[in-house]
């Protein structure tokens, strides 16, 4: 019987796995992005609909499990482009003073 794989080694190749997914993700992510901005161009022609379709149905979806499958990498030791968002989100809510209160 073969020795199965130490844990260490089965949480790396998860993190491998996942790293894969979110690619793929970010890759559908800029071709739904590219489709939203063909229909914006071709919303002259009377379907401006089809734009916000895309945006709300296709983008935002992946755009939310683009976070979920970040928090997943997080939580093995990895990062991806939207580890860097997030951080920059939690300083966009802070105020000049450094609080998020207003200094009240």
């Amino acid at each position: 019987m073969a020795d199965s794989p130490s844990p260490q080694a089965v949480l790396e190749t998860l993190l491998e796995k996942l790293t894969n997914v979110f690619a793929e993700l970010h890759t559908i992510l800029d071709a739904s992005i590219v489709c939203e901005t063909a229909a914006k161009a071709l919303s002259s022609d009377g379907v401006p609909e089809l734009a916000t379709v895309i945006h709300r149905s296709l983008t935002h979806g992946i755009d939310e499990q683009m976070h979920a499958v970040t928090d997943c990498i997080e939580l093995l030791g990895g990062t991806t482009c939207y580890s860097e968002d997030e951080s920059e989100d939690d300083e966009d809510d802070e105020d000049e003073d450094g609080d998020e209160d207003g200094g009240e």
